[in-house]
């Protein structure tokens, strides 16, 4: 599949869901493992990716943020260094999985909503999963690079993951122009870490 129909695929999706209240249109890099997305990229690839940003001048903000998820059900409630607590209910709507031929890292896009919901004292309940997470933020027009390690601790085993998502803010640009822009902003991303073919193969899986 080249890219073109890939993108075609990926404007149907913003026609479908651009009108939904708190949309969260994003996309993931990582690799299939077992048939499986995963978006762990490595903390090699990580590194070499922030080590790029960070040497880069032309960002609107830059934004340390450090924070607790906890997980109850559907529901995510995000605890700040400062103690402030938010609740949210992420309900999914669409998951594109690409796969590209030769090159390290593939990519999602997924289709998103997020809704504030009050909190029930959800931090009291039982068998809570957390995540702890200290991310970078990168703005420059109307994307969010977020690049974040990720913390886990399960029966005393911790584990450290590497995540690094696009993200458009909302806008007033086409269906078009978000899809393309969203697509080549990752295919950016990729390159940083290995260079890949300037007409890349992409196979939706």
């Amino acid at each position: 599949m080249n890219m073109n129909k890939s993108i075609r695929e990926i404007v149907e999706q913003f026609y479908t869901y651009k009108e939904k209240k708190n949309i969260e249109i994003e996309s993931r890099l990582g690799f299939f493992n077992i048939g499986k997305f995963d978006s762990n990229i490595t903390e090699f690839f990580f590194n070499k990716i922030k080590k790029k940003f960070d040497n880069t001048d032309t960002w609107d903000n830059v934004e340390e943020i450090s924070k607790t998820d906890y997980y109850y059900n559907k529901i995510r409630i995000s605890v700040e260094d400062d103690g402030t607590t938010e609740c949210i209910e992420k309900k999914r709507f669409k998951n594109m999985d690409y796969q590209i031929d030769d090159s390290p890292l593939d990519f999602r896009i997924s289709f998103s909503q997020e809704n504030n919901v009050p909190n029930k004292d959800y931090l009291n309940k039982d068998n809570l999963y957390s995540r702890v997470k200290n991310r970078t933020r990168y703005e420059h027009n109307n994307v969010y690079f977020d690049l974040t390690e990720v913390t886990t601790e399960n029966n005393s085993v911790v584990e450290t993951r590497y995540e690094i998502e696009i993200e458009l803010k909302e806008n007033d640009k086409s269906c078009l122009y978000n899809s393309i822009n969203l697509v080549l902003k990752t295919l950016d991303l990729i390159n940083i870490c290995e260079k890949i073919s300037k007409k890349p193969n992409i196979i939706h899986i």
